[in-house]
């Protein structure tokens, strides 16, 4: 489930993960990891479709997806853009995945590498490889959004 930079480097389906952790991390040393200094052109029309960006709300107690890229929408069928974590747990409980992941990320404020496996409404077996990288307020003290960038493969 969780993983970590070593492992998503030499794992498969990590590529668009990894273009995106280098994108932060260049963002961070420039003090600028912040929802307002994300642009997604910049990042590339190949990168857009695997795009996640959650609000962080109640300082981590639940997340609104404010982008959901078109893969996403894709592979589950439906797309979250606007929907709450809590409200999603309460028809899905397989979303404890996901909120661990969010809240690793929320509270260690940093990348957070994850795979998880799992069988789609179709009966395929597939992985979803991805990382979830923390966007901050101004004062870069609080964790106000999280980007992440996710991919999938038969396993």
């Amino acid at each position: 489930m969780l993983q970590d930079r070593a492992t998503a480097e030499s794992s498969t389906g990590f590529g668009k993960s990894l273009f995106l952790a280098e994108h932060w991390t260049g963002l961070l040393e420039e003090h600028r990891a912040q929802r307002t200094t994300i642009d997604p052109l910049a990042l590339g029309a190949p990168l857009l479709p695997h795009i996640v960006l959650l609000d962080v709300l109640e300082e981590g107690e639940d997340f609104r997806w404010r982008l959901f890229g078109g893969a996403h929408a894709d592979e589950y069928g439906v797309n979250l853009a606007g929907m709450h974590l809590n409200e999603l747990k309460k028809h899905n409980p397989a979303t404890d995945e996901v909120e661990l992941i969010f809240r690793h990320a929320t509270e260690t404020r940093e990348p957070t590498w994850y795979r998880i496996d799992y069988v789609n409404d179709r009966g395929c077996r597939r992985a979803c490889c991805g990382v979830i990288l923390p966007l901050f307020d101004a004062d870069e003290t609080e964790v106000t959004h999280l980007l992440g960038c996710s991919e999938w493969m038969d396993r």
